[in-house]
Order: structure tokens, then C-alpha cells, then sequence
């Protein structure tokens, strides 16, 4: 699936896996927390991150990863793919 994902006023041309569904290029609609957990719970995940923030602006980070290393790793790598930089 080829989209675009828009990152303040940069235009970044993405090829998206499969598994990903790209929603807009922008959105103003907020999804629900119960909305996007509801989902994940639908796919057949082996490994999760789940990263939130309260009610009271702090963060939340929970995981099924045992090594850190491994956590860092993932991020950085779901950072440069929503960047459209790739693995």
C-alpha cells in the first residue's frame, strides 16, 4: 500500500506493510484508547508495546519484551518506518 504521512509541514512517501492500515494523511479525529486497544486484540500479536499517557499527563509504558535492548530496538524501528525511512 503506498500513502503519504504527513509530519508537520513534510510530505513523507511511505510503502506501508500490509498489516498497517494508514488512516489520513491528517486527522482530527481523536480515536479512542479502548478503540485502538480493542484492535490490537483482534490480531494474533506474539510481542507487544503499549505506550500511553494518563489522565494526569504522565507516561505509561508496558511491554511482553524481556530485554530493553530489544524495546529500543523495535521503537527505533517503528519510528524510521513512520518517518518513511524504512527498516
Amino acid at each position: 500500500m503506498n500513502s503519504h504521512c504527513r509530519i508537520g509541514k513534510v510530505v513523507l512517501k511511505s510503502r506501508l506493510p500490509d498489516n498497517v492500515v494508514f488512516l489520513r494523511d491528517t486527522t482530527s479525529d481523536h480515536v479512542p484508547p479502548f478503540r485502538v486497544l480493542g484492535g490490537a486484540l483482534e490480531k494474533d500479536l506474539q510481542e507487544v508495546l503499549v505506550l500511553g499517557i494518563d489522565k494526569d499527563g504522565r507516561d505509561y509504558f508496558a511491554g511482553s519484551f524481556a530485554d530493553m535492548f530489544e524495546v529500543v530496538l523495535i521503537l527505533d524501528r517503528f519510528r524510521r518506518n513512520a518517518m518513511g525511512l524504512g527498516s
